[in-house]
C-alpha cells in the first residue's frame, strides 16, 4: 500500500515508523507487515508542496500482528528531522482497512 502525504514544510531528512493501531508500540521488522524502507520518498518544493511517499508491504497475514477481526489495523508516524536528525514535526495516521 502507497501512502503519500503533503508536508508543511521542507525538512532535511524523514522517519517513518510503523505502530500498532492505537499508535502506542512500535511493530517488530520481523512482523510480515513492514515498511519498504527503500521506497520512502521525500520531494523537494514540488507545487503544491513537498511531499512524503511510503509503502507498507503485507507479506502473511496469518502471522501479522496488524490484524484484528478480520481488519488489517495500524498506525504510522511520519516525523520530519532537522540537519542534526532531531524532530521537528510529526503526523500519526491511523489505518484500518
Amino acid at each position: 500500500m502507497e501512502v503519500t502525504h503533503a508536508i508543511g514544510s521542507a525538512a532535511e531528512n524523514i522517519k517513518v515508523t510503523l505502530l500498532d493501531y492505537e499508535c502506542q508500540n512500535e511493530l517488530v521488522t520481523t512482523d510480515s507487515t513492514h515498511l519498504v524502507d527503500s521506497a520512502t520518498i521525500l520531494s523537494g518544493t514540488v507545487a503544491p508542496g513537498p511531499t512524503v511517499k511510503y509503502t507498507v508491504e503485507f507479506e502473511n497475514f496469518d502471522d501479522s500482528l496488524v490484524i484484528d477481526d478480520n481488519r488489517v489495523t495500524f498506525c504510522t508516524k511520519l516525523e520530519l528531522l532537522d540537519g542534526d536528525d532531531f524532530s521537528v514535526q510529526f503526523r500519526m495516521q491511523k489505518f484500518a482497512l
